[in-house]
């Protein structure tokens, strides 16, 4: 696999990747601002990959949550979500995957 060198330029001026096949983990920790994620970040991030493999869009809150009720259904409600990743949960997940961002979301 390439890895893809870290560069703002990745990034449209929202701070989401322009490209989907342009993230790697590796990039995380610069997004992060070097702020290390515990598995369940790591575990909502692979989870929306695939989301958005199967579907080709980002998904909202409701749907974050329901995609992740059967692998990890300790993660699969509103309130852990923002525990893990803020105010904007679907919004910074979805950033911190290299999703564009999803629709109805400030």
């Amino acid at each position: 696999m390439l890895v893809t060198p870290w560069s703002t330029d990745l990034l449209n001026d929202q701070g989401f990747y322009r490209d989907f096949d342009s993230w790697q983990p590796e990039h995380v920790v610069h997004l992060q601002h070097a702020q290390e994620l515990s598995s369940e970040h790591w575990q909502v991030i692979h989870c929306l990959r695939q989301f958005y493999r199967d579907y080709e869009r980002s998904p909202n809150m409701r749907l974050l949550v329901k995609s992740l009720k059967d692998p990890h259904p300790e993660l699969a409600n509103s309130q852990r979500l923002m525990q893990l990743f803020g105010e904007s949960p679907a919004r910074e997940a979805c950033r911190l995957a290299g999703l564009p961002k999803p629709k109805n979301c400030l």
